[in-house]
């Protein structure tokens, strides 16, 4: 059971990730002008917010000092896949946000198929991290 959570924590993001680019070509996404722009602008208000969360959650992490709880966090057996998954949330949601700035800019619809795989790996990179910091707890 516990090798079938850590294969879910690794590639949790890239199954999703998938699952909906292959539903997003099966049934493309269509926007009228308005919508289009409202919804790609909680994108970037969206995407902005969890990069926040995450840069600061890796700041504080990893600025802690050679205290009793820095000790404790960084001989926990799960510090380093934190780290690590920390670094590809910070990656693909910075990706999915300058996709959602270049569909903000240029307007081209087509690209809402990658701009949807990007945000379902930004999601899962997400909801992977919490997961991680609640078993730090």
């Amino acid at each position: 059971m516990r090798r079938l959570i850590m294969f879910l924590e690794d590639f949790l993001p890239y199954i999703l990730g998938t699952i909906v680019l292959a539903v997003a070509q099966k049934h493309p996404i269509t926007l009228d002008e308005n919508t289009f722009n409202d919804f790609v602008g909680s994108s970037i208000s969206i995407s902005a917010v969890m990069l926040g969360f995450m840069a600061t959650s890796m700041s504080i992490l990893l600025s802690y000092k050679e205290t009793a709880t820095g000790a404790k966090l960084r001989n926990h057996t799960n510090w380093k896949r934190l780290i690590s998954f920390l670094q590809q949330a910070i990656i693909w949601i910075l990706i999915w946000m300058i996709l959602s700035f270049c569909l903000y800019s240029i307007r081209v619809p087509v690209l809402l198929e990658f701009w949807a795989l990007f945000a379902a790996l930004s999601l899962g990179c997400f909801l992977r991290v919490l997961y991680c910091l609640t078993l730090l707890m």
